[in-house]
């Protein structure tokens, strides 16, 4: 495993892990094997460039974030990754964080499309 691999991989954990995602959650976000997933992060297989930008989504983070940098010994920082200390998501149920990284993965226009659907589905039960 090259230095880069396990880079990538650590940062992929530890951004799930500041997210409290589960890695089911992640690879259902991606549509994706759970085991697809565990090998990212266990640093067994890479990424692609489009995976990478589809996880960069799910955690909210920049995608250079995700990769070593090249021109620093330290190998990044970790400044664009919420502290867990006072990131709301731990307050929520795992079902509910599940819903948000589904939600983080859809486009544009499907995020509309579901904001109209909970609206209309809110509106029929007052």
């Amino acid at each position: 495993m090259t230095r880069r691999n396990t880079y990538i991989a650590e940062r992929l954990r530890d951004c799930r892990e500041r997210c409290a995602l589960t890695q089911a959650q992640v690879a259902a976000a991606l549509n994706i094997d759970r085991s697809t997933y565990s090998y990212y992060e266990l640093g067994h297989t890479q990424p692609g460039l489009d995976m990478l930008v589809r996880l960069a989504g799910v955690f909210k983070v920049p995608v250079d974030s995700l990769l070593p940098d090249t021109n620093s010994p330290d190998e990044g920082d970790d400044s664009s990754v919420l502290d867990t200390r006072v990131n709301p998501i731990y307050q929520l149920s795992k079902d509910e964080r599940g819903l948000i990284v589904s939600y983080r993965v859809l486009s544009p226009e499907q995020k509309e499309s579901l904001r109209r659907q909970i609206s209309e589905m809110i509106k029929t039960e007052l």
